[in-house]
């Protein structure tokens, strides 16, 4: 949030204290199998805008779950109040496409880096803005990484290329994007890294791999 905004995120003064950490999550699917595990039930969740939130502040984990979304325009709004109300780490789940044969359906993706492309998060963007890259929290990065080893979760790090027009890609931009190193194609939400940086909050993206591009 920038201290001049003429319009400024507020949550509903009902809300129970924040806690410190929240997964916003944008499948449906994904965000039903989150609830499951976290022990969060539909008593639990409130209306968050066009989506929900649940948290249980009695609950044995401090953390809430925010979804379904869809768009960075509207996920920087849900990020934006979640600030608001005082979160302090986000992890971000979603889904991706590959640049790249060796990321099988279904594996886990951590990026390191975001080469963004797509129309929002430039305005967050810290560094100049044909710069384009967006980083996300080193030590999140490193806490999800170990976490996936010690499942066994299929899981690689690398950068990734977000974008808005998932219908007007083509071969040779696919291509341009492999030649770079950029092999993780996020399909469903553009990174947002920027305004965790901007509002000094942790921040990271984890993606499961829906798509392969390579061919």
């Amino acid at each position: 949030m920038q201290d001049d905004a003429i319009i400024r995120p507020k949550c509903p003064g009902e809300w129970p204290k924040s806690p410190k950490l929240a997964f916003m999550i944008g499948s449906p699917a994904d965000l039903s199998d989150a609830l499951s595990k976290a022990g969060l039930t539909r008593k639990h969740g409130r209306t968050f805008l066009n989506s929900r939130l649940y948290f249980d502040p009695d609950g044995p984990v401090p953390l809430c779950i925010a979804g379904p979304f869809i768009g960075a325009p509207y996920a920087v709004i849900l990020l934006e109040t979640l600030i608001a109300w005082g979160v302090k780490q986000v992890v971000f789940f979603g889904w991706c496409g590959s640049l790249h044969a060796d990321v099988a359906i279904g594996d886990l993706v951590v990026p390191t880096i975001a080469h963004v492309a797509d129309g929002t998060s430039p305005n967050y963007l810290s560094s100049p803005k044909n710069d384009r890259i967006s980083l996300p929290s080193a030590d999140l990065n490193a806490q999800i990484l170990s976490g996936c080893r010690q499942k066994g979760l299929a899981c690689h790090a690398g950068p990734i290329w977000t974008t808005d027009a998932v219908f007007r890609e083509t071969p040779d931009l696919i291509n341009q994007y492999k030649a770079k190193g950029r092999w993780r194609l996020k399909w469903k939400l553009p990174p947002c890294l920027r305004p965790v940086v901007f509002a000094v909050l942790k921040f990271q993206q984890s993606l499961r791999f829906q798509t392969n591009c390579t061919r």
